[in-house]
């Protein structure tokens, strides 16, 4: 009880320990990130600085434990890092902003971190070749020192490196082409460790093959970033720091940990074979005693021994050395009906002989007569007599005070005892195979380590097979959740302590590896030669609780569901009234405007002219607003009316590009329209497609500077037509590029963006496109321009004259629409 408290103190103080190094660990590295954003060349240095201490330390350790480990690989493993972290040293001192170095750009520091990149895979993949055996380290060492002064040269002196870096364009492609290469050498040092991991311990093939792995994740941010102080830059940064630190563990695992667990082990080891010579020393001489003693006892009282041999059960008779019986007891006369004349003769020779007549295999009676007693001799043999008995025949020497004085033989019918022990053998059988096909999972657990355990068991703990549980402390594989207040430790003290049966209680636990799972647990105290185990049945019920806490989820969703439609089913009801509403008023206003624009009054007041064009601008502006809600709202309620019909969408796009050419030379843009195909019919709605396309012609022209261009481009792709408009204004940031075509998204600040907008065109745009049976995407580069490609289905509508319908619009209408469009233009 007192070695199973201390345990469980172990275990919650190691547990402590471990969630304090897991906390502290995650503080560096939030602590890391957090410094990156804030001064990115302050986490650089505090980055480069732990590689190059992580570095020098693990050369420190394999240097000064090398001696005793003998293992000339994981020192070689430390001499490279040590180089490395040099070249990391002069990569951070001369990195971009730290001015120690005058004239040097970005693209010393990259051709050092290269430099370093090589000899760091390079020398990987020799320890993996050289893995467990004995290499030169001294001349690996000296060809590390030649190497690394030529290069050092080719960068600072004669300037032969190829460049890695170029202000204003970024990588060059020699970086990019050595950092794959470098990925291509991490791959063949996994490779190489793979093929030798029998010949390493677990955790130092972990370790290595983690940080190899680390490495090349880093090697790949690194491909990609523009800027030294970039995102992709500083996760880089974080993988090699990461690297570094399992390289080091591998170290530490190899010199340190492993060398102090295996003299722990054997001193553990040599202490328990200690105390079991002393007890077996100590057994022997009891056993010794024991024997001695019976033995002088049956030579001083005769009375005692014939009262002895008649009231056993088995048959015995005494022979001398000289061949004559001495005693024989009436069992075993009865057990082979000896007859009388035999015994009086007092022959053992006659009785042998007639003992073999009635076994099935004499050999083995006259075997022990046939030899001459001897002090070592001594053998039990199983007879089969003829009427199919079988007896277990003793044969021993008869010994005193060290003389041999003859040989004692017993015999004893076990037949009925061989049948019960196969019967009993039969019935454990049937009673493991049926605990073994039970569902639940059954243990014994003595001393707070399991002596027993079925497949389910094993299985619930996530073990590969019970013997793996076998002798092992019960606390290695399962411990109570934190949110459970009664633990496993105390129903087993319940159990053993008060001898109470428990019922199934519910309780939730972590396993071995980290899941946590619910069960249900019942228990009743067990004894074994006196001493009280416990029986553990265990049930697994993490299926049934996550089958309840689905339905909980699906009937909250539920709910949830219900309530944002009726919600939505309110705002939409709103959006539509309220439009409605809006628009009669605004066509009377609009209409006033219109009438005072051509009349001849105030014809020549500029003020006059301006406050009217103002007026129908943002006349223009609500109608537009009123009617994307309307047709949102239609959308929303399926409501929204498609009038497809035939028409050559070339000419539709060309005509819609062309009516707003001037619009676009007023506002000093270049509008450029190309097609690889002079005609292609599909059934569409014309109007609506006029509509997406000006709406899209219209965030083109809103988000690009003056000198800007705006290609619209029409392809064929046999079932589908792809029609693309690229601008190159300002772009759209990466992150905002799924959201865009959400409702009421926008990526520029209201308060500060250069055009009008409600974050609803972009959305209907989708929408009326995904009703064409098409869809829409967007590619772009924040600060370079964007370009959206609408691909919709070649659908040709089948009709009485296979003809297909020209655009209704006229002119005035193309320019009133284009008014509408563009009327959250700033002029």
């Amino acid at each position: 009880m007192e070695n199973n408290f201390t345990f469980g103190k172990l275990s919650q103080f190691m547990s402590k320990q471990s969630l304090i190094r897991l906390f502290f660990f995650a503080s560096i590295m939030l602590g890391l990130i957090y410094s990156s954003f804030e001064n990115y060349l302050f986490f650089h240095i505090l980055v480069e600085g732990l590689c190059i201490v992580i570095g020098l330390g693990v050369m420190v350790i394999a240097f000064n434990t090398h001696t005793f480990t003998k293992n000339d690989s994981l020192l070689l493993l430390g001499v490279s890092y040590s180089f490395v972290a040099g070249f990391d040293f002069i990569h951070t001192i001369t990195y971009k902003g730290m001015n120690i170095f005058s004239g040097l750009d970005a693209n010393v520091p990259t051709q050092l971190w290269i430099i370093a990149r090589y000899i760091e895979s390079i020398s990987l993949v020799i320890v993996s070749i050289f893995l467990n055996r004995r290499t030169r380290v001294s001349k690996l060492t000296f060809l590390y020192s030649v190497i690394s002064a030529f290069l050092l040269l080719s960068v600072f002196y004669w300037n032969i490196f190829p460049n890695c870096f170029v202000e204003g364009i970024g990588l060059t492609s020699f970086k990019k082409i050595s950092e794959y290469i470098i990925c291509g050498i991490l791959l063949i040092a996994i490779s190489f460790l793979v093929r030798k991991k029998e010949s390493q311990s677990r955790e130092v093939f972990f370790y290595l093959i983690l940080s190899i792995t680390l490495t090349a994740i880093s090697e790949l941010f690194f491909v990609f970033y523009v800027s030294v102080y970039g995102l992709s830059n500083m996760l880089g940064h974080i993988f090699k720091l990461l690297s570094f630190y399992f390289v080091y563990k591998s170290i530490v695992q190899t010199y340190l940990k492993e060398p102090y667990h295996l003299l722990n082990k054997t001193n553990i080891y040599l202490e328990e074979v200690m105390s079991e010579l002393e007890e077996s020393n100590a057994e022997l001489q009891s056993e010794n005693d024991k024997r001695r003693a019976i033995e002088k006892e049956l030579l001083k009282d005769q009375a005692v021994l014939n009262s002895i041999l008649n009231s056993t059960e088995a048959g015995f008779m005494v022979i001398n050395i000289d061949g004559e019986l001495m005693k024989i007891n009436n069992q075993l006369i009865n057990m082979w009906q000896i007859p009388e004349k035999i015994i009086e003769k007092r022959e053992a020779k006659d009785i042998i002989r007639f003992l073999k007549d009635h076994c099935s295999d004499s050999r083995k009676i006259l075997l022990n007569f046939q030899q001459k007693p001897h002090a070592s001799k001594e053998n039990i043999h199983y007879i089969k007599a003829k009427d199919g008995r079988i007896i277990e025949q003793l044969y021993k020497p008869l010994i005193t005070d060290g003389e041999i004085l003859g040989s004692i033989w017993s015999f004893r019918d076990i037949t009925n005892s061989l049948h019960l022990v196969s019967q009993l053998k039969d019935h454990e059988m049937r009673y493991q195979t049926l605990v073994e096909m039970m569902p639940e999972g059954i243990g014994i657990i003595d001393k707070g380590k399991y002596i027993y355990a079925n497949k389910a068991l094993a299985k619930i703990l996530q073990v590969g097979s019970p013997e793996q549980l076998m002798n092992q402390n019960q606390h290695d594989f399962l411990r109570t959740h934190p949110s459970c207040s009664n633990t496993i430790h105390n129903i087993l003290l319940e159990i053993l302590e008060k001898k109470r049966v428990l019922p199934f209680l519910e309780q939730k636990i972590i396993l071995h590896n980290g899941t946590v799972l619910d069960i249900e647990a019942a228990g009743f105290p067990y004894s074994i030669n006196e001493d009280t185990s416990a029986v553990i049945i265990v049930r697994d019920i993490s299926g049934k609780k996550q089958k309840e806490q689905l339905q909980k989820d699906i009937q909250q969703k539920q709910i949830q569901l219900e309530k944002e439609q009726e919600y939505n089913k309110t705002i939409t009801q709103f959006f539509s009234m309220i439009s409605h509403e809006l628009k009669t008023p605004l066509n009377v206003i609009l209409g006033t405007v219109q009438l005072l624009q051509v009349s001849e009054f105030h014809a020549e007041n500029t003020s006059f002219k301006k406050y009217i064009y103002v007026m129908k601008q943002n006349c223009h502006r609500l109608l537009r607003l009123i009617n994307n809600l309307i047709d949102i709202t239609k959308i929303d309620s399926g409501f929204l009316h498609m009038n497809y019909k035939n028409y050559n969408i070339v000419s539709i796009v060309e005509d819609i590009t062309l009516s707003i050419v001037e619009y676009t030379r007023s506002k000093g843009i270049e509008l450029v329209f190309d097609t690889d195909i002079e005609e292609k019919i599909i059934a569409c709605d014309a109007d609506k497609i006029e509509r997406v396309l000006l709406n899209l012609l219209s965030n083109a022209i809103k988000f690009s500077n003056p000198g800007g261009i705006i290609e619209v481009n029409i392809q064929d792709a046999d079932e589908n037509i792809i029609i693309s408009i690229k601008d190159t204004g300002i772009g759209i940031p990466e992150d905002m590029q799924e959201k865009i075509f959400d409702k009421f998204r926008q990526v520029n600040d209201p308060l500060s963006r250069r055009a009008e907008g409600s974050g609803i065109g972009l959305s209907l745009v989708k929408s009326i496109v995904e009703l064409h049976g098409g869809t829409i995407g967007v590619k772009s580069i924040y600060g370079q321009g964007s370009e959206f490609i609408i691909k919709l289905p070649a659908i040709f509508m089948n009709s009485e004259n296979n003809e297909y319908d020209e655009i209704a619009s006229t002119g005035e209408i193309n320019i009133e629409r284009i008014n509408i469009e563009f009327s959250d233009i700033y002029s």
